[in-house]
């Protein structure tokens, strides 16, 4: 089963099932380097498209799925220009999506403040994970 899409890499001794894998990544990347993530997370509720707290979401998974207590993950591009709502907020769908491709990076911990995308990523993200999916 794949790890979760924002589990944070722990240092250069990846398990051993996953030395085929991540041994070429690794190596291109270097040693404890953390990708920059490609997408940030939002947790936003299907029904009213307002933005909710990310725990409210749960983990997600490979493809950036996630649903727990009704809200799922919404990914915006960390390229994205504009502005991300503050928690309670209308969350536009416009920038973003509900999945993304296995092995994109992402990131989860959006301030609940929002704001500027830019900011937001120059700023650093609270909890950035590894290349989603596996094989």
């Amino acid at each position: 089963m794949p790890e979760p899409a924002t589990r944070r890499l722990a240092g250069c001794a990846p398990p051993l099932r996953a030395v085929p894998a991540v041994a070429v990544m690794l190596l291109a990347a270097g040693c404890g380097s953390t990708p920059e993530p490609e997408y940030a997370g939002i947790c936003v509720d299907p029904v009213t498209q307002v933005r909710l707290d990310d725990g409210r979401c749960g983990t997600p998974d490979e493809y950036g799925n996630g649903s727990l207590f009704g809200g799922y993950f919404f990914w915006i591009s960390t390229r994205y220009r504009g502005t991300v709502p503050a928690v309670g907020h209308h969350a536009s769908t416009t920038p973003g999506t509900r999945t993304v491709s296995r092995g994109s990076v992402l990131a989860t911990g959006v301030p609940r403040a929002g704001g500027s995308m830019q900011a937001i990523v120059r700023g650093g993200l609270g909890h950035t994970g590894g290349k989603s999916g596996g094989s």
